[in-house]
């Protein structure tokens, strides 16, 4: 074949009629590191053609016929520069096709064309065109290897592409120019591997897309330019691998996606883009792995999901960016939230956490979880068998005080767990934020009674702090005056003889009691305070003595009166909180 030296560059130069030439006599096609100049474009050559069956889309939409040319040469261009247009649309490759290495510097359209027989290589290849079309294009005959290409010129369409000869290799793969679109393609050969791509033009679109060959793995991968779409999207062939990827551009979505092949790993992926979009997604083949996962971009929406797999983990994960949105969701197995951050510490934001509706069928931990003060959580008739969320962990957080059903579920729960601080705590706060929700009315002056005198029966201490109070305000208004007597008493026997008595051992005795004053010290008004309070409970502390009140005899009656209704509250709260552990 015919090569000329180029002018400015040491390479060979071909022109493209020549290699046009050759595929139309079907002879191989092999060069490297040279410039082919100008198009390379099959649609005007003689080949052989084959009836393809098309359909409307196809046909109509697609801009396909049913006429397919033949190409029956295997073609090797690698470490090359192709500066024109390739066009090799709407035909077969019966043999392997290799563009490693190469540059194409033109629009490169190979849309529902079939590598049916061998491989087709791209490695390291770059795209630089406006657009490089691969859409529906059908990868049958091998491996689709795109390891370390660059598509930097434009759109990378590969929308509706069936990738089913062997594996989907797109290893490190830059998307800079445009729109990555996989809408729609189907990956059934073998693995589906976007390790370490990144997509850093536009939006990345795997929408209705198709893992059904083996692993889809997107692991390290960087969604940097837009939108991350994987709505629809079914991986039903073993795992879905997105461990420690970047979205970073906007939103990630992968509503409506299906996890049937095995687990799905989001562990250490970073959503900081935008919104983390969920919603309605089913996770039925493993675990849903989200350990140390972090949502810092927007809302992350979960509601309507189903964990019917497996596990679904949550260890260490991190939401600041927005609203987390359980709504409605469904765990088949254990559900881990351990050491999980809900908010952060801006003060300005407020965070809703939505358990609504959710359905844990077993377990579900929430242990060393950080609800942050300016986080709301929302339990309304959620469903769990038991949930190890200690009170103290969530603190304000609670549910809305008109929520009976989460209140009491949460306090059933830790009587069940043998938690029961956290189900005395539960009920407090309770109590108290209906308190404070109500109208001014009968009851909430009552309830206002309650909180104050001992904590709705969970506060013995605060009752005890009254009793201390009352017991020492009464003992100053005593020790004015000659408010009380101070008696100290001395009992003496007296040995009773009968003399017509016989031999008898047995002696009778006469008591004398005597009263003798004794003098009022500091400590005297408080005693009697107390012992007034008490009703002569106390007595025993001092048995000798014995006060009267001279004045103040009114006060008396009302502090025996207090203290029976404050022991009575004391007890109370004492059974309702030490006794039951």
């Amino acid at each position: 074949m015919g090569t000329s030296e180029g002018a400015s560059d040491s390479r060979k130069v071909i022109q493209a009629g020549e290699i046009l030439a050759a595929i139309e006599h079907g002879e191989p096609i092999e060069y490297d590191d040279v410039i082919v100049e100008g198009d390379l474009d099959l649609s005007g050559l003689d080949l052989l053609s084959e009836h393809v069956g098309r359909t409307w889309f196809e046909i109509e939409v697609l801009d396909l016929t049913e006429e397919v040319k033949v190409v029956n040469s295997s073609i090797s261009i690698t470490n090359s520069e192709i500066r024109g247009n390739v066009v090799f649309s709407n035909a077969i490759f019966r043999k392997s096709i290799d563009f490693t290495g190469t540059n194409f510097s033109g629009d490169d359209d190979f849309h529902g064309s079939e590598f049916s027989d061998k491989d087709a290589y791209f490695r390291e290849a770059v795209f630089s065109g406006e657009y490089a079309d691969f859409s529906w294009a059908k990868f049958s005959g091998g491996n689709a290897d795109f390891d370390g290409a660059v598509f930097s010129g434009g759109d990378a369409d590969f929308n509706g592409a069936v990738f089913s000869g062997g594996y989907a290799n797109f290893y490190e793969t830059e998307f800079s120019g445009g729109d990555a679109e996989f809408q729609n393609a189907e990956f059934s050969g073998g693995d589906a591997d976007f390790r370490w791509a990144e997509f850093s033009g536009s939006d990345a679109d795997f929408s209705e897309a198709e893992f059904s060959g083996s692993d889809a793995s997107f692991s390290g991968a960087v969604f940097s330019g837009g939108d991350a779409d994987f709505d629809g999207a079914e991986f039903s062939g073993s795992d879905a691998d997105f461990s420690e990827a970047v979205f970073s551009g906007s939103d990630a979505s992968f509503s409506g996606a299906v996890f049937s092949g095995g687990d799905a790993d989001f562990s250490e992926a970073v959503f900081s883009g935008g919104d983390a979009n969920f919603y309605g997604a089913e996770f039925s083949g493993g675990d849903a792995n989200f350990w140390n996962a972090m949502f810092s971009g927007g809302d992350a929406d979960f509601s309507w999901e189903e964990f019917s797999g497996g596990y679904a983990i949550f260890l260490g994960a991190q939401f600041s960016g927005g609203d987390i949105d359980f709504f409605e969701a469904k765990f088949g197995e254990d559900a881990y939230f351990e050491n999980t951050i809900f908010g952060n510490s801006n003060q300005s934001e407020s965070f809703n956490v939505s358990l609504s509706n959710v359905r844990f069928g077993q377990d579900a931990y929430f242990e060393n979880a950080t609800f942050y003060p300016n986080t709301n959580l929302d339990l309304t008739r959620s469903f769990y068998k038991r949930m190890f969320l200690p009170w103290d962990r969530i603190n304000q957080n609670q549910a809305s005080p008109s929520d009976d059903d989460a209140y009491l579920a949460l306090m059933r729960n830790y009587m069940n767990l043998g938690w029961y601080e956290d189900a005395n705590s539960c009920y407090y706060e309770y109590r108290n934020k209906r308190r404070a929700a109500e109208d001014i009315c009968f009851e909430k002056v009552t309830d206002t009674a309650e909180w104050a005198l001992y904590g709705y029966g969970m506060k013995p201490l605060r009752t005890a702090g009254w009793i201390v109070g009352l017991v020492l305000l009464f003992g100053l208004v005593f020790r004015n005056g000659d408010s009380i007597k101070k008696y100290v008493r001395k009992d003496e026997e007296e040995i009773i003889k009968d003399e017509t008595a016989e031999q008898d051992d047995s002696e009778d005795v006469e008591l004398k009691t005597t009263l003798k004053r004794g003098k009022i010290n500091f400590k005297d008004p408080f005693l009697f305070s107390l012992a007034t309070f008490t009703s002569g409970l106390t007595s025993f502390l001092y048995p000798t003595i014995e006060y009267r009140a001279e004045k103040h005899t009114r006060l008396v009656i009302i502090e025996r009166l207090l203290g029976s209704v404050f022991l009575a509250l004391l007890i109370t709260a004492i059974t309702k909180t030490w006794l039951i552990r």
